[in-house]
């Protein structure tokens, strides 16, 4: 890439995949959800933590775990099943094959009915808890069924003689299923719910330096003081921090802003303020804002924003025609959610994308990265970023709305 080496990069330092701990930034985050997470295995709980992808919910559990010092930690994950058609009976089977090779009873045959599995896994899991401690882990809890919910909860509490609890269950989800726990009490009064705060302005900074420290850079070298702390501000997730900076750099480059002074940093920070402010007005639920956008971003400068949020007159007409505004495509232009995210794609690369989009949101990482690229006859790489930058826009927005719940409550 020629525009890493007229920053002096030998390569990009926020686009690495992280190999060892050794490549995790640690984030008082990180000590918070470590602490929880020993207590859940120690207390054999259900623990439920709640952050947007990228925020090091899965690179987090998965190390604490493996340094236990006991080394009697079983961790079943691979359910083997798309989790939006995932229920008890899925969880069941996998805590078996799992489990039952482990102990006296390897060889054992499955039990055809569900009583008799359940019977099945109260013995076997309640024999191997006696000197093991196995966990449960589920990622994207926020797409489960409500009885898979609740059945997940009845499971935890199985007992095996004079045990009480055989396993922990550790559930990882996006925001927004903190409002879906709302309906089901009795999953959230039995359940510990961990949030992800992300990174403290300060931690921004520190992370910054981190990732280029094995580039030999430093950060004043490709950084104005006034960007960073622009930055600092507005980016607190690991994730969305390196897809950000990345392209930043690239601008940068190209440009010849270097270090990136303040206004070009501003302009990159500039749609996550404007996704923030549309949310806090317009009053409507995660579902019904992604409803009412179409998947088009905000059109609209940010006197335009102003105007909508400090107007004098506060009535919820005034705020729908601000809203009205803001969302209607400015003439000749596709003001769609992927503009920030994907300039410069044909409108028939992006009408692709939409399509693909929704169907990567109901298959999950099943879809084919590669089979998208083919059909946008964009590369795959491209693809990536793409669809990364949805995904952080997204869990912006549920963050903003837990916020506004938060308050209203």
């Amino acid at each position: 890439m020629s525009w890493l080496g007229d920053l002096g990069l030998p390569f990009d330092p926020f686009n690495l995949p992280l190999n060892s701990m050794a490549d995790i930034f640690p984030s008082k985050d990180m000590c918070r959800l470590e602490d929880a997470v020993v207590e859940c295995v120690q207390q054999r709980e259900m623990l439920i933590v709640l952050g947007p992808r990228g925020g090091g919910k899965t690179t987090t559990i998965y190390h604490t775990m493996e340094q236990s010092p006991k080394g009697n930690l079983h961790i079943v994950r691979d359910i083997g099943i798309a989790v939006e058609k995932l229920d008890i009976e899925n969880i069941i089977e996998a805590l078996l094959r799992e489990i039952i090779p482990k102990t006296k009873y390897a060889g054992e045959s499955l039990r055809n009915s569900r009583n008799a599995r359940l019977h099945q896994l109260r013995r076997v899991l309640g024999e191997y808890s006696a000197t093991h401690e196995v966990v449960l882990v589920l990622e994207d809890g926020h797409k489960f069924r409500p009885s898979t919910l609740i059945n997940l909860k009845r499971l935890r509490e199985l007992r095996f003689g004079l045990q009480e609890r055989l396993l922990s269950v550790v559930i990882l989800a996006q925001p927004q299923m903190r409002g879906i726990l709302q309906d089901y009490e009795e999953v959230l009064l039995r359940s510990t719910i961990h949030e992800m705060q992300g990174l403290e302005s300060e931690e921004v900074r520190n992370y910054i330096e981190f990732r280029l420290k094995k580039t030999g850079v430093k950060p004043s070298h490709l950084f104005t003081d006034a960007a960073l702390t622009a930055i600092s501000r507005s980016f607190h997730w690991p994730l969305e921090i390196n897809y950000n900076l990345s392209r930043m750099l690239k601008e940068a480059a190209e440009v010849g802003d270097v270090p990136i002074s303040e206004e070009l940093a501003k302009r990159f920070c500039l749609t996550q303020s404007n996704l923030h402010s549309l949310f806090l007005l317009s009053g409507y639920s995660y579902t019904d804002l992604v409803h009412k956008l179409g998947r088009k971003k905000i059109a609209a400068d940010r006197e335009l924003v102003r105007r909508v949020i400090y107007g004098r007159d506060s009535k919820r007409t005034d705020v729908a025609e601000g809203l009205r505004q803001i969302l209607t495509p400015r003439a000749g232009s596709m003001a769609t959610l992927y503009d920030p995210v994907a300039p410069g794609i044909t409108a028939e690369q992006r009408e692709r994308l939409e399509k693909l989009h929704e169907v990567m949101m109901t298959k999950g990482d099943d879809f084919d990265f590669q089979e998208i690229a083919r059909r946008s006859h964009l590369s795959q790489r491209r693809v990536m970023d793409i669809l990364m930058g949805i995904d952080l826009i997204e869990s912006e927005l549920v963050a903003v709305e837990r916020a506004v719940l938060k308050k209203a409550a």
